[in-house]
């Protein structure tokens, strides 16, 4: 094995379980402490969130109400849509300096936990000092809480963002009690995506080698309990499991590197025709892994193929070694392809059980604009060792047209 260094990133706390929702007002004052340490002032909150959690379920209700309790509340802002539109952010930026909110409490998806690292990012710009702390409070599987990555949709609708390692959450809640508002598709679809980042990792340049075992962890249990959360979607340990497991997929990690090409596609995808995140990884990520399991250099092709042995038996191909058993250094690169194929089977038979077997044509995607969308993730993974060509990627978006 390779020596290696991983840096963590700022994350200073993790709650999860049924009900941790509660320690909320105990983590604002941590975090505003740590970034503004010896400040005679107090703990001013912003709300941040989407319509939908804001006004057809109590969840924002509840939070607002701790936090008023304890003197912390300041503001509520709802208006932060899919992919996070940099109009959305820019109000809030302003709200940000007429309330003096010195705390984002992102509460949702992926969309308004990224928005809150913009606006924080955005309001220290024009504001000066440092940057605010968000305690970050998911509602879905994305994970996008465990990045120093915020990624937001410019005005022509194209996926930018902004990025460094003050934007990361300081403080995260992972309460299962919160997500049952969530819709099904939504909350399925976004454990798909914590499956992308756990795959990804196994290929992505420079992860290390802790990181990538404890996605393969991860994988195992979203396999499992992605099913036994839609067989009875009041299972709360299978929730909580669920919640874990995406917070392992995309383990808080100072590398910056980009995750793959699948990634790389579900950001085109997303941003352009308004496809939800967890959708996009429904789409691209079984064929990402079929095309790559004949072109990743061997030591890549090792890690994707040893995922087949953390799969659960149902998805566990007939022929398959030992559950944990590594791969020996002397495995052919003909017998990594085919486990690495087996993974992308894997992939979509769970697809397949959760409904979740999508294509383009779903969402109107033209013909003409595979070609340029695969070139500009060509562009993309270009440093990538053996990533597919532009070709190789028009390819593959025709078998998912």
């Amino acid at each position: 094995m390779s020596s290696g260094t991983y840096n963590p990133t700022h994350v200073q706390a993790v709650e999860y379980g049924p009900g941790s929702i509660s320690k909320l007002s105990g983590l604002v004052k941590q975090v505003y402490a740590t970034v503004y340490p010896g400040s005679s002032d107090s703990p001013k909150v912003l709300v941040l969130t989407g319509n939908s959690l804001k006004t057809k379920t109590p969840v924002i209700g509840k939070i607002e109400e701790q936090l008023k309790q304890e003197g912390l509340y300041g503001a509520t802002f709802s208006s932060i849509g899919q992919h996070a539109p940099i109009a959305g952010i820019r109000e809030a930026v302003k709200l940000v300096k007429d309330q003096k909110i010195n705390v984002i409490v992102g509460v949702g998806g992926g969309s308004p936990i990224d928005a809150g690292k913009a606006i924080a990012h955005f309001s220290a710009e024009e504001l000066g000092g440092p940057v605010m702390p968000q305690v970050a409070v998911p509602t879905t599987l994305s994970a996008a809480e465990c990045t120093q990555n915020a990624g937001f949709s410019s005005e022509k609708g194209d996926k930018t963002g902004v990025a460094g390692p003050l934007l990361v959450p300081r403080a995260l809640i992972y309460d299962a009690e919160l997500t049952k508002y969530t819709p099904e598709r939504l909350w399925l679809s976004t454990g798909i995506r914590a499956l992308d980042h756990a795959v990804e990792c196994q290929y992505r340049p420079q992860a290390q080698v802790p990181v990538k075992q404890i996605a393969l962890f991860a994988i195992n249990t979203l396999f499992t309990q992605l099913l036994a959360s839609k067989a009875d979607p009041d299972n709360l340990e299978a929730r909580t499991a669920l919640q874990i497991a995406a917070f392992q997929s995309l383990w808080p990690n100072a590398l910056r590197t980009p995750l793959g090409p699948s990634h790389g596609l579900g950001h085109k995808l997303g941003a352009t025709y308004s496809i939800p995140h967890g959708i996009c990884s429904c789409l691209t990520l079984a064929a990402c892994v079929r095309v790559l399991a004949h072109t990743l250099q061997p030591a890549d092709k090792a890690c994707l193929a040893n995922i087949v042995q953390f799969l659960p038996a149902e998805f566990q191909p007939t022929q398959s070694a030992s559950f944990y058993s590594p791969l020996s250094g002397r495995t052919s690169s003909e017998e990594l392809t085919t486990k690495a194929t087996q993974v992308a089977d894997a992939i979509d038979s769970l697809l397949a059980k959760l409904g979740l077997t999508v294509r383009l044509s779903g969402f109107k995607v033209p013909e003409q604009d595979r070609a340029k969308m695969a070139e500009a993730v060509g562009t993309a993974v270009k440093d990538f060792e053996g990533m597919p060509t532009s070709d190789q990627f028009t390819r593959m978006l025709d078998t998912i047209a």
